[in-house]
């Protein structure tokens, strides 16, 4: 197994990005972005290590790790998660504002959308900003934080949730119901229901 997992992570990069393109910048066909994969990437390593610590804070309240995993575990586990945290949020800016400075109309309509276009999304945006970078960026950093396991669980989920949401976000806005764009956040039981059935 350990043999495979260079080629394998390298494999995981790839299929990724091509699949953020072709499931979800293909939503708008006249938007584009290079950097799209990437941000993708960072979100599911977030989403990962956020996962990683609820499972194994599962199994170890659970007795199944016995004296295996210990708090510095945790404290390591809670700085690849901060890390990330940080890295995406460097991805997301850089996206935003290679659209911002280049002024290009097709691409801008991502943003503008999201933005201008109502319905709650600019709420949303702001709250991702606000609970998905800020809230989790300023809990982590402290070491104190990492090494109290009801803390960085509760962040661990807290940053999924986020991110689950920044899925909404991305998608929601060109998911075409009855011919039209969704211009307002209404949520529906498949909503869930696909949340559960992709994982």
């Amino acid at each position: 197994m350990q043999k495979f997992a260079p080629a394998a992570t390298f494999i995981f990069g790839l299929s990724l990005t091509f699949a953020a393109f072709d499931w979800t910048m293909s939503l708008e066909p006249s938007w584009y972005s290079t950097i799209f994969g990437v941000q993708y990437f960072a979100v599911s390593a977030v989403i990962g290590h956020a996962m990683i610590i609820l499972i194994t804070m599962s199994l170890r309240s659970s007795g199944l790790l016995g004296d295996a995993v210990n708090v510095e575990h945790f404290h390591d586990m809670g700085k690849l998660l901060f890390g990330f945290i940080v890295f995406w949020a460097y991805i997301s800016f850089s996206q935003f504002m290679l659209i911002w400075y280049a002024g290009i109309p097709e691409e801008a309509t991502y943003f503008h959308l999201r933005w201008w276009g109502g319905g709650g999304f600019m709420q949303l945006s702001i709250l991702l900003v606000l609970a998905g970078f800020v809230v989790p960026f300023f809990t982590l950093i402290s070491r104190n934080t990492k090494r109290r396991l009801p803390i960085l669980t509760f962040g661990a989920a807290w940053v999924a949730v986020m991110h689950i949401l920044q899925e909404y976000w991305i998608v929601m806005p060109y998911a075409e119901q009855t011919g039209l764009v969704q211009t307002s956040m209404r949520l529906h039981w498949l909503d869930f229901a696909a949340l559960f059935a992709v994982g």
